[in-house]
């Protein structure tokens, strides 16, 4: 790597990396590399500084345990993130690195821990845990963004500070709105990863690039683009690529509430998928498989008599 590469910093991933969040450090890299700029990604394990001579800093979610294990680490290193950031350095925070990057957040037996006040936000634990598929409308011109969530907290942003964007499906912040958008600041409850791991493309050939399309490309072993599947009702993952719903479909209701309004619901099976790509197709297709083509021969075979 170059001197002027840019420096892609993974701080405690063995502590800070559930749900995929690795993935935002390796789409970063890939995507400055597709660019034309070199990018190397720098591992920070935990228990070692953060240093101040990262570029992107990237903070993941994490369980009760070693979210309080990575705060201690985080706070004995304030100083050099706060330093890297008045020099230009960009946070991308996800989960419990959005809730350590704030003033405070209330830890899983109750007591207020202290963060890196990087933003004037702050956590506190809620009635229950908001898991499920999330869909969530920043202001143009970002697009929509999906991913899952898992968390108990509830984070109240300070006055005039800008959330990410407000949730079209699932919890956030708990109040409509999910993460926060500061100076070279981004904050949200969205795993996944959040950013799309691929460029957008309907080819079979290329990974689906939402969480909910990639999940089921793994299950059906068939990585098509969300252009080619085909839910029984459009998920979060379909509203967020504006899929009208059918016609003739009666939106499904989760404790009383709407989904059609974008209110969350469960993770359904997929339809089998209508492949586009010509070979694969045919193997789905009523009368185009090889046990199709194999009856089609014996009908066609000449009867032989046998006296």
């Amino acid at each position: 790597m170059t001197a002027s590469a840019v420096r892609v910093g993974l701080v405690f991933p063995e502590l800070l990396g559930t749900y995929g969040d690795r993935g935002n450090a390796l789409v970063l890299v890939r995507r400055l590399r597709w660019r034309g700029i070199d990018a190397e990604l720098v591992e920070v394990p935990a228990g070692s500084p953060v240093p101040d001579s990262l570029d992107v800093y990237l903070f993941g979610g994490g369980e009760d345990d070693p979210q309080a294990l990575a705060a201690a680490g985080m706070r004995s290193s304030a100083a050099s993130v706060a330093r890297a950031r008045d020099a230009g350095a960009a946070v991308l925070a996800v989960c419990a690195g959005f809730q350590l990057v704030g003033h405070s957040y209330e830890a899983a037996d109750g007591d207020m821990m202290d963060g890196l006040g990087l933003v004037d936000a702050v956590t506190r634990a809620g009635p229950g845990r908001l898991i499920g598929e999330v869909v969530v409308e920043p202001e143009p011109p970002l697009p929509r963004l999906t991913g899952f969530e898992n968390h108990g907290g509830r984070t109240t942003l300070g006055p005039g500070v800008r959330p990410l964007g407000r949730v079209l499906a699932g919890g956030g912040n708990g109040d409509g709105f999910d993460g926060v958008l500061g100076r070279r600041l981004v904050g949200t409850y969205l795993h996944g990863p959040v950013l799309p791991a691929t460029r957008p493309s309907p080819t079979c050939s290329s990974p689906g690039w939402s969480a909910t399309s990639r999940r089921w490309s793994r299950r059906w072993r068939r990585p098509c683009g969300p252009s080619a599947w085909r839910p029984a009702w459009p998920g979060p993952a379909a509203l967020a690529h504006g899929a009208p719903p059918r016609p003739g479909l009666t939106p499904p209701r989760v404790v009383g509430r709407d989904v059609a309004a974008g209110t969350p619901h469960p993770v359904r099976h997929p339809v089998r998928p209508r492949c586009p790509h010509p070979r694969r197709a045919a193997a789905t297709t009523p009368g185009t498989g090889s046990m199709a083509r194999r009856r089609s021969a014996l009908r066609r075979r000449p009867r032989v008599s046998r006296t």
